[in-house]
């Protein structure tokens, strides 16, 4: 399951190999989840909103389960009382360096997804390439999450 947020990125993410998706933009995201789970809660949560989407995370996790926050420009969450934190579930801040700390983990993690992507599995949408000029205008796309797919920067000829 994967979430998008604006309508007309859905079609791209379940070509890309999702099975469901959620609009976050759409509001409602836990009512959303709730539907395709028939009312279950879920194991994990992977969030990179931050403060954004934090509450209806941990509303979604079943007992025991895990958010894990990921992403360097998700909102700062304000501090939190852990003793307040419902069903014995856990947070995380997962780092690649954490889970790859040698060269040798690094190469095999590495081979792992040039494979995916070499014998198909995985797929990358290139929603738009710029020249390294137009870099500022890249980024004002991406931060107005008008995007769909990987963006480019072409270095200068």
């Amino acid at each position: 399951m994967m979430r998008v947020s604006q309508a007309d990125k859905v079609e791209s993410v379940l070509a890309a190999g999702a099975d469901y998706v959620v609009i976050g933009r759409a509001g409602n995201i836990a009512g959303q989840i709730f539907r395709l789970t028939e009312g279950q809660r879920v194991n994990v949560v992977y969030d990179g909103t931050g403060a954004e989407g934090f509450q209806e995370s941990i509303d979604l996790l079943d007992y025991f389960g895990t958010l894990a926050l990921y992403g360097p420009f998700m909102d700062p969450i304000a501090p939190l009382d852990v003793f307040s934190l419902p069903r014995s579930i856990k947070l995380t801040y997962p780092s690649v360096m954490h889970h790859v700390r040698t060269r040798e983990a690094l190469l095999a993690r590495s081979a792992q997804v040039f494979e995916g992507f070499a014998s198909g599995r995985w797929r990358v949408t290139i929603g738009q390439r710029y020249r390294l000029e137009e870099a500022a205008q890249a980024h004002r796309d991406m931060e107005s999450r008008c995007t769909v797919g990987k963006l480019i920067l072409l270095p200068g000829e």
